[in-house]
């Protein structure tokens, strides 16, 4: 019943929705030499690869950027500060200017992410998608009083 409500508010906040809270890993029992225990979410690699192209179109729109790379910075905003990939890093991986990656994946956190200027806080999809699943499942009576 979540998920229908999660369709509901459109593949934009879903695919959102999934990058924040959906496992980036499932556990794998298949038990090849190769295997680690564990898989990618295919779900969760389909919401990133929806929100990359996404920002093509929007926070990125007029730059030059591969796709891979936009993944990139899509994966860096949902991933925790401590396990982020350093933005030197990808600027050497892509061999593109760091200052070009840096306000890249600026444009992508600011277009996912809430900003500020001083008390003013703008907010930014990802504040608006859990605004309407939260809205959704309070409508039907799944959450709140």
């Amino acid at each position: 019943m979540i998920r229908a409500e999660l369709r509901a508010t459109g593949k934009l906040y879903e695919a959102i929705l999934i990058a924040r809270v959906a496992p980036r890993f499932l556990p794998c029992n298949c038990r090849a030499a190769c295997c680690c225990g564990k898989r990618q979410n295919t779900e969760w690699i389909n919401a990133i690869a929806y929100l990359a192209d996404q920002v093509r179109g929007t926070a990125l729109a007029g730059c030059t950027v591969n796709g891979l790379l936009r993944r990139e910075y899509v994966r860096r905003y949902f991933t925790k500060k401590a396990e982020r990939i350093q933005l030197d890093a990808l600027a050497e991986r892509y061999g593109i200017d760091r200052h070009t990656v840096s306000a890249h994946a600026s444009k992508v956190a600011q277009m996912l992410g809430s900003t500020r200027k001083g008390k003013e806080i703008t907010p930014g999809l990802e504040d608006m998608a859990f605004a309407a699943i939260e809205a959704r499942l309070a409508e039907c009576g799944m959450v709140g009083v």
